[in-house]
């Protein structure tokens, strides 16, 4: 599904529309703050869309506990050293194969 409306929290007295979605066995559902994207290293390089899109299809198969563990994993390794200037969260759901 593509953008459907603003990210949430960004605007006060919004509404959204009601949207539902089937995860298909296998898929993975990514919920983060933009401290994720905008996390930056020594030399204010943000981590960024790319970075994250490939940190998640590294986790293909893997549990949710295991997908949000990498990618704060991989935020922090890219930071090394750089002040964190935002909340760095994460929520993942995974649907198993089965």
């Amino acid at each position: 599904m593509r953008n459907c409306g603003p990210p949430l929290g960004i605007v006060d007295d919004i509404s959204y529309l009601p949207r539902s979605i089937t995860l298909a066995p296998g898929d993975m559902l990514l919920l983060y703050t933009d401290g994720v994207t905008e996390a930056e290293n020594s030399q204010s390089v943000q981590f960024g869309m790319e970075r994250l899109a490939q940190t998640i299809l590294e986790m293909r198969g893997h549990p949710a506990r295991s997908v949000v563990e990498h990618v704060v994993k991989r935020v922090a390794e890219f930071a090394t050293g750089a002040p964190q200037s935002d909340d760095i969260t994460c929520v993942a759901v995974v649907r198993n194969e089965r």
